[in-house]
């Protein structure tokens, strides 16, 4: 399990230096809550199938992702209705990285 710290940003606007450089579509549903102090979600990013759990929390929270199949993101997608969401990743260079 690890550690993350997240930061959320509302782009109002796409720049045109974020359209440069390269992206990743991603598909994303929460799994209902079962009662325990965490966030649980599938998410397939083009390459890649996975589910994390996010323990609850602002700033820092507990973080553990594994890989599964298309077909256990399959079944669990329809779990997801009504609390999925799309966005776009842009991998913007900064201090080399």
């Amino acid at each position: 399990m690890g550690e993350e710290i997240e930061r959320k940003f509302l782009v109002r606007e796409i720049y045109d230096f974020l359209l440069r450089n390269p992206k990743r579509e991603i598909i994303q549903g929460y799994l209902p809550n079962s009662g325990l102090n965490s966030e649980e979600r599938i998410r397939y990013d083009g390459e890649v199938y996975t589910r994390t759990e996010k323990s609850s929390g602002t700033l820092v929270r507990e973080e553990n992702e594994i890989k599964i199949s298309q077909k256990e993101f399959s079944i669990l997608w329809t779990n997801t209705k009504g609390a999925r969401i799309e966005k776009t990743r842009y991998f913007v260079p900064y201090n080399g990285k």
